[in-house]
């Protein structure tokens, strides 16, 4: 069992967790993906977690970043079909990352969907991160339906296989 200190924004009770992991046994997926690979960043390991709990029966490849400039030099050495992107991170927050993998020189990811990950319902965040040049934008804790709906919207068609 975790102390209740460790949970992030999104997590605030063991009894959260176990909800959303109960959600996702009973969520049915309608679709599993071939050849996708992501890239998960946040700082938080039972966030992470959580995430890919909720990915797994997908089939997505998953590479984790800790922070923003961990997933800057990930993008820059491999090709992602989306990236999941915390906002709130030390080192490098998901806004300053962003900018730096949409001006990289090597080019592989300037155009990747990059979705905010978010605990922060504040008036106007939406709008600031979408400016930062995010795609779109969820909120924590996540919603299995939700995280489903954008891997499918974002995902090139080929990628997608209706199950």
């Amino acid at each position: 069992m975790y102390p209740a200190e460790i949970y992030s924004e999104g997590y605030r009770t063991e009894e959260d967790l176990l909800t959303d992991q109960e959600k996702v046994a009973e969520t049915p997926y309608v679709f599993t993906t071939q050849g996708a690979r992501i890239l998960l960043v946040d700082d938080n390991e039972i966030n992470r977690e959580v995430a890919k709990a909720i990915l797994e029966p997908l089939k997505l490849q998953i590479d984790e970043a800790v922070n923003g400039r961990e997933a800057v030099i990930f993008a820059e050495k491999n090709d992602y079909d989306i990236i999941f992107m915390d906002s709130h991170m030390p080192i490098m927050n998901g806004e300053e990352a962003t900018a730096c993998i949409r001006n990289m020189e090597t080019g592989i990811n300037q155009n990747v969907p990059i979705i905010a990950v978010t605990a922060d319902a504040v008036s106007g965040v939406r709008e600031r991160l979408l400016e930062s040049g995010m795609n779109d934008y969820i909120m924590k804790p996540i919603d299995v339906e939700l995280i489903c709906d954008i891997i499918k919207r974002y995902l090139p068609e080929e990628k997608v296989i209706e199950i």
